[in-house]
């Protein structure tokens, strides 16, 4: 079995993400995401993977009420030696993913989409995660894309 921790250092920066940037993020409610850390021995082939909760996650949340629409896994062994904005970048990331269907109101995940990756070359180049120079998104001015 899996060991998760919840993270409410991630949960934090994806709601300020949510409220700082209502043009990128139009249909995220900032309290519908839950943030949760993996316990790994080995890092993944991945810094955090957005899910919409299903089966027993899912029926969890609603035996408990919460409001959760999306779950961040987050492999604590990755996360923990990042920065500030490496981290910021990679929610940033994750929630690039959401789309809200306007005619039914519906949640789903979009694969790796054409806006996410746009804003991403346009504004900190293909190798943003080994950038050396990697602009903050929650500094006290927001980033303008």
């Amino acid at each position: 079995m899996q060991n998760y921790t919840r993270m409410l250092e991630a949960e934090g920066i994806c709601k300020r993400l949510v409220e700082t940037y209502p043009d990128i993020f139009p249909d995220v409610d900032p309290n519908s995401i839950v943030a949760m850390g993996l316990q790994v021995k080995r890092p993944k082939h991945y810094l955090a993977n957005i899910r919409i909760p299903r089966g027993i996650i899912k029926a969890l949340f609603e035996m408990l009420k919460t409001k959760y629409e999306f779950v961040i896994e987050i492999p604590l062994i990755s996360w923990a030696p990042l920065d500030k904005a490496r981290k910021q970048w990679i929610l940033f990331h994750e929630l690039c993913h959401i789309y809200k269907d306007p005619e039914t109101g519906k949640y789903s995940l979009l694969q790796h989409d054409v806006q996410d990756f746009a804003l991403v070359l346009k504004n900190v180049d293909i190798g943003w995660q080994r950038s050396e120079k990697l602009p903050e998104l929650l500094g006290t001015e927001p980033f303008k894309f």
